[in-house]
């Protein structure tokens, strides 16, 4: 099923059936993530804080100092991904230490959080109560982000950075997503 398929409309609505079925996965799939970055941050030992910290520019003589809320989902979200301890993240290093059933949906998650990308993205269009379609604007790739949340605030030209969790016919972001700004019409066109 393409991107287009989501936000087209037919005589009886939109796609009902699909986004139904797709937000409920989207749903399972949030729940089940949201527990497993809860385990993953309480991995996290002082010294690989510290260091997210001191990249971020936030370890202050060897205290963390956030000047708002949301710079310390940035701190964990950079921490699990970004900072390795013999060569691995803490996704990796949960893999190794942790390894759910194969066949769960822990493990769905954990393999999307794996092959996680960090990019600039655009809101190319907005479906409304459901999601976003964005552009990667270094790879130029198109993607589905399903996000009531976000389907129902974001505007088209909307430039933001944040990591995407990739799952099956649609992603979702992860970690912290950090506004830059929007873009006017003219200026997205020129960006292709």
């Amino acid at each position: 099923m393409s991107l287009s398929d989501y936000s087209q409309r037919n005589e009886s609505g939109t796609n009902i059936a699909d986004r139904a079925g797709i937000i409920s996965r989207y749903k399972h799939l949030r729940a089940v993530g949201r527990n497993l970055n809860h385990k993953l941050v309480e991995r996290l030992s002082k010294d690989v804080l510290h260091e997210g910290g001191k990249k971020l520019g936030i370890l202050q003589t060897g205290t963390l100092v956030f000047n708002s809320e949301d710079e310390s989902s940035v701190l964990m979200d950079y921490c699990l991904y970004d900072v390795r301890r013999k060569g691995c993240n803490a996704v990796e290093q949960y893999l190794i230490d942790s390894a759910p059933d194969p066949e769960s949906d822990e493990m769905v998650c954990l393999r999307a959080m794996q092959h996680a990308l960090y990019s600039l993205f655009v809101v190319e269009s907005v479906i409304r109560g459901f999601g976003v379609t964005v552009r990667d604007l270094f790879s130029n790739e198109t993607s589905l982000i399903v996000d009531m949340g976000f389907g129902s605030t974001a505007q088209p030209g909307l430039v933001f950075a944040s990591r995407l969790l990739f799952h099956e016919g649609f992603a979702m972001t992860g970690g912290a997503a950090l506004p830059i700004s929007v873009l006017p019409e003219d200026q997205r066109e020129a960006m292709t």
